[in-house]
């Protein structure tokens, strides 16, 4: 419950009510701006935080209080490190290659300061990744339930008291919104939180030797969603382009987003297994389970997406029409996608990180190819089937991996470390 909680607090916050409100706000040239530096940096976030985040949720159970204190700032250093030195390189790479007119139509110099705020944003976000994986440890869902509801509350709030809005302040209304759960984080986890040495030479080898796994297979799977929009932008021509394609993606995700919690909760029910143990029929139901509610969900996704995106973004019918002519493509790469979440679990657990890096890297180097060759033509719709060709690509081999898991009934070599 808490779980799903956070998730509609989290998502339906911003994508039913503060980023249409803004989209109208600052316009739709304005809005495309914003979003893709957004995506870009929780992409970066993702990467950077996500390594740390994996090791210690396979880690940190077994750890005694000042072994948990000493890798949460052992991380921090890491991940200020990466933040601090990487991101303004990649930011300047990424904005050289996709700061057209069309990007500095948005409103000139503040185009270019939404790095900034966005910087801090991605900082907090990696840093309250990592540190709230002890919550989830503890199996405390409804901290982290309250960390979504203060992330929510600071956006509504600033979004409706702030007299102006401009891009520059966009972007330092979102670091805000994202420092305060980071702050919240660290008083719900004062067990971990202490002051101390942040430098211990073992402790930070031992992270950098243990994060990169995690932070590329963290990279693949985020690129998968947030590639078709900043390629868009990056590849379209004419304003609101990635305005309608997050529209549309972002109703989409409501429904399906529950499906990449439960796959945190079947991974955590896997640990301290050596032995893919499913019986031939309990794998075959498993898998009939998760196609249906796949199914279903993509179906219900569908439905109720096409009779709430014109009422969550009334104020733009351009949006709205762009939208729904491609958003059956959206639903199919989402449900897709939401098999993947759910078959994935076994694949980290009991298949070598390589082969799944592997599994992951297929369907977007597949995707990249499809975006390059359909966004010149089809602008959104290109983007959108993309999305959906990769996207099955992924739940296809997933499907085939767990299929493999099922008939091998693979077992964990002892000379092989259990990741998980």
């Amino acid at each position: 419950m808490w779980t799903v909680g956070a998730v509609v607090v989290s998502l339906g916050v911003d994508r039913l009510f503060v980023s249409p409100l803004l989209a109208h706000r600052i316009g739709k040239a304005a809005f495309d701006a914003f979003q893709f530096v957004r995506d870009f940096t929780t992409l970066f976030s993702n990467i950077a935080g996500s390594g740390f985040r994996l090791h210690f949720l396979r880690n940190l159970v077994r750890m005694d209080a000042d072994d948990k204190r000493q890798a949460v700032r052992s991380a921090a250093v890491l991940i200020s490190g990466i933040t601090c030195i990487a991101f303004p390189v990649a930011a300047l790479a990424v904005a050289a290659f996709a700061m057209r007119d069309q990007f500095r139509s948005g409103n000139d110099a503040d185009s270019w300061a939404l790095f900034l705020p966005f910087g801090v944003y991605g900082l907090a976000r990696a840093m309250e990744f990592v540190i709230s994986v002890n919550l989830r440890v503890r199996r405390k869902f409804y901290k982290l339930f309250l960390l979504r509801l203060a992330e929510g509350a600071a956006l509504v709030s600033l979004v409706l008291l702030l007299p102006s809005v401009s891009l520059a302040v966009v972007g330092w209304m979102y670091a805000a919104s994202m420092v305060l759960p980071l702050l919240l984080s660290l008083v719900f986890n004062r067990d971990i939180v202490a002051w101390g040495s942040f430098v211990d030479g073992a402790s930070l080898r031992g992270l950098a030797t243990a994060a990169p796994p995690g932070a590329i297979l963290a990279g693949l799977e985020s690129a998968q969603t947030l590639l078709p929009r900043l390629f868009l932008f990056s590849l379209a021509t004419g304003d609101g382009r990635l305005t309608a394609l997050f529209a549309g993606m972002s109703i989409v995700n409501l429904f399906i987003s529950p499906a990449g919690f439960m796959s945190q909760l079947v991974l955590s029910l896997l640990a301290g297994k050596r032995e893919f143990d499913l019986t031939a029929r309990q794998g075959r139901l498993y898998l009939t389970v998760i196609l249906a509610s796949a199914a279903f969900a993509t179906l219900i996704a569908y439905v109720a997406g096409r009779i709430t995106l014109p009422w969550i973004w009334s104020r733009e019918p351009q949006i709205v029409a762009e939208s729904i002519g491609f958003f059956h493509w959206l639903a199919l790469a989402i449900g897709c996608l939401a098999v993947r979440d759910m078959l994935k679990p076994f694949a980290v657990k009991f298949l070598p990180m390589r082969m799944v890096i592997a599994f992951s890297a297929i369907p977007l180097i597949v995707q990249v190819i499809a975006l390059v060759l359909l966004i010149p033509r089809y602008q959104g719709t290109g983007a959108a089937v993309a999305l959906a060709i990769s996207s099955l690509i992924a739940m296809l081999s997933w499907i085939a991996a767990f299929e493999y898991l099922r008939r091998t009934a693979r077992v964990i070599p002892e000379n092989e470390p259990d990741d998980i």
